[in-house]
C-alpha cells in the first residue's frame, strides 16, 4: 500500500518537494506525510517503502521527553 502511495506523491511548496501521505496515520500525527529530500537509485522500492513507513517524530519526541525529565532535578 505504501508503494503506491509513494508512487502517487503531489508536489507542494516552492520547490516542488513530492509529499507521500502515511496510509495508516497515528493518534500522534493524524496528518502525517513524509517527504524524500535525498533520493538515491539504488535502494529498491520495498526498501523505500520500508523507510517511508518507518518515518516519524516519536523517537524524536521520547528524547525530548527523557531531556525535560533529566532537566526538570535541576
Amino acid at each position: 500500500m505504501m508503494k503506491e502511495y509513494i508512487a502517487g506523491r503531489d508536489k507542494h511548496g516552492k520547490w516542488g518537494d513530492e509529499w507521500a501521505i502515511h496510509p495508516l496515520p497515528t493518534i500522534n500525527e493524524p496528518e502525517k506525510a513524509m517527504c524524500w529530500l535525498t533520493p538515491r537509485a539504488d535502494l529498491d522500492e520495498d526498501r523505500k517503502a520500508d523507510m517511508f513507513l518507518r518515518s516519524g517524530l516519536a523517537w524524536v519526541d521520547n528524547v525530548f521527553q527523557n531531556t525535560r525529565r533529566l532537566t526538570s532535578t535541576f
